[in-house]
């Protein structure tokens, strides 16, 4: 009786185990399209507060055509997208760049007395220090 059901428990795993794999397997296979619908699925979720607020606005007691809220809808997430990538991108590869030539032997010329002189200076403040927190 216990190896009866040893045996079913064992034979629900292989079966969950199959059937992950098929999904997996679908999943890979059909990836390129699986790219599109998660992004349709992004630019949906976006778009729907923003609908939602459009759709409030009347103009002549009328309430604004939906085909007409969703081309401003699209229109307004490709203005942030491009903003994004026109001026906060330069900024934060500008960043990188910086930092992958920064000399890393002058920051461990930092000494203990440099940081101590730091602490004792007016500009220093409690609160921006990590070390003090607990």
């Amino acid at each position: 009786m216990e190896s009866k059901k040893n045996t079913e428990m064992l034979a629900g795993w292989i079966m969950n185990v199959a059937v992950l794999g098929l999904i997996l397997g679908a999943c890979w296979y059909f990836r390129s399209v699986l790219v599109y619908i998660l992004a349709a699925f992004v630019v949906s979720l976006l778009g729907h507060p923003l609908m939602e607020l459009m759709r409030k606005i009347k103009v002549r007691g009328k309430q604004l055509p939906d085909a007409l809220l969703a081309v401003i809808t699209i229109l307004v997430i490709l203005g942030v997208l491009s903003f994004t990538v026109t001026q906060i991108i330069p900024v934060v590869l500008h960043i990188v760049r910086e930092a992958s030539v920064m000399n890393t032997q002058n920051v461990l010329l930092i000494t203990p007395s440099s940081i101590r002189s730091m602490r004792e200076s007016e500009a220093y403040s409690p609160a921006w220090d990590p070390s003090l927190t607990s």
